[in-house]
């Protein structure tokens, strides 16, 4: 029995510790952030981490990342895994998230206190030049040791549920099948309107070839008949 390989998004989401967390840490200078990374790599509770960039023409990448095997494709670290996909692989250029509608760490006095219930509150935009860290960790039982990180480099940080990320992703794909799917219908009626309209073309050519219109079954605009043209030229 030949096995269908079921796409990330439609499988059951896995179970994850209630403290599992993905955290995004924005600093005053972009160069920081890569001091932070390499910092986040030495950190034993970070499952993955990785430095998302916006070149100055709006255009989103993964500069930097640390993805330890034992933590690829599990728990908050395969969260992140497909948040980065999801953000600068074709997905993201499909909503026009290199436009400069997706990451941003510019929280509201509520969002600081913790009171965080879906990506939605990064959808501030990522300013051009600038970069944010993600990390995750799968089991965060110090929350201190990424506000000592962020502090360390006069950024701030801002956590979200690895839950709640992991639903995001899967929404984002699923409307990016839906996307999809939309465009390639809309493409096939294009190209059954072109083919009804070189049918109904080649009908007309056809019939005026019978008729005797050699100019309009050519393809070009009809015109009088020769013997017409010779009768008024007399």
């Amino acid at each position: 029995m030949v096995r269908t390989a079921v796409p990330a998004h439609e499988r059951e989401p896995p179970v994850m510790a209630w403290n599992a967390n993905v955290l995004f840490f924005s600093f005053p200078d972009p160069s920081d952030t890569y001091a932070a990374f390499h910092d986040a790599e030495e950190t034993e509770e970070v499952s993955r981490a990785a430095v998302l960039e916006r070149a100055n023409d709006g255009t989103l990448s993964v500069t930097e990342t640390y993805a330890p095997a034992e933590f690829l494709t599990t728990g908050a670290g395969g969260v992140v895994g497909a948040l980065l996909g999801v953000l600068a692989g074709p997905v993201g250029v499909l909503f026009g998230w290199t436009a400069g509608t997706l990451f941003g760490l510019a929280a509201t006095g509520e969002e600081e206190a913790g009171e965080v219930d879906a990506l939605t509150v990064l959808s501030r935009g990522l300013p051009d030049g600038s970069n944010v860290l993600i990390v995750a960790v799968n089991d965060e039982r110090d929350p201190a040791v990424a506000d000592a990180l962020a502090a360390r480099y006069r950024g701030r940080v801002l956590r979200v549920p690895a839950g709640v990320v992991g639903e995001e992703v899967r929404a984002a794909q699923e409307a990016a099948d839906e996307a999809a799917r939309g465009a390639r219908a809309k493409v096939r009626e294009e190209r059954r309107a072109e083919a009804r309209e070189r049918a109904e073309d080649f009908r007309a050519r056809t019939a005026a070839f019978f008729r005797g219109d050699h100019r309009q079954a050519r393809g070009g605009p009809s015109g009088p008949a020769r013997g017409e043209r010779a009768a008024d030229g007399a």
